[in-house]
This record gives C-alpha cells, structure tokens and sequence, in this order.
C-alpha cells in the first residue's frame, strides 16, 4: 500500500492486514494477511451483511454465479488462484455453461 494513501490503509487493517516494513525507504509498505487476524476482524463485516440481506448462510462457492462477468475479466480475475480453488470455480462457470479456468 502506498504510504500517503491513509485511506487504504485504514481499509485494509481493518481486514486483518499488517504491514510488514514500516522503516523502509520506498514509498510503499509490504503487508501480509494472516488467516487468524482476517477471520477474527471479517465475522463484524459478515454480521452487517447478512443483517442488511438478510441472508444468514454460510458463503459458498456455489453461492456465485459470473453471468454478469465477460470471460476476459474471469481469465484475468480467477487464473492466479490456487488450484483447488480453480476446480471449485469450474464446477460452477460448467454449471452456467462458461469457460474454464
């Protein structure tokens, strides 16, 4: 994150990030996400969401749905994942008759 973008950092804290190198010279921080840190502080933001829309289940895979979504952005969006997640996603775009990843 860049260091004068107070903004973003503030967001991003907020989910659990944390900045690694704080005396460097550059003009930009190194943060890293760790799972326990983003679990503990996202259950707020789940609670809001799901009183908001009333939608109280758990978020799953199958919950998405990329028909609103060209397959030039799934490509660039979805192809750096991990391949378990990738199997995951292809199940559902083969559901809806998309490309795969």
């Amino acid at each position: 994150m860049l260091k004068n973008n107070t903004a973003a950092i503030k967001f991003n804290k907020s989910f659990g990030y944390e900045i690694l190198d704080i005396d460097t010279i550059e003009n930009y921080y190194n943060c890293e996400l760790y799972r326990d840190s983003y679990y503990k502080l996202i259950d707020k933001y789940r609670k809001v969401i799901s009183n908001l829309y009333k939608d109280y289940g758990v978020l799953e895979v199958e919950n998405f749905s990329f028909s609103n979504v060209s397959d030039n952005e799934i490509l660039r969006l979805y192809t750096p994942l991990p391949a378990y997640l990738k199997e995951k996603l292809n199940t559902v775009l083969k559901a809806e008759g998309r490309i795969n990843i």
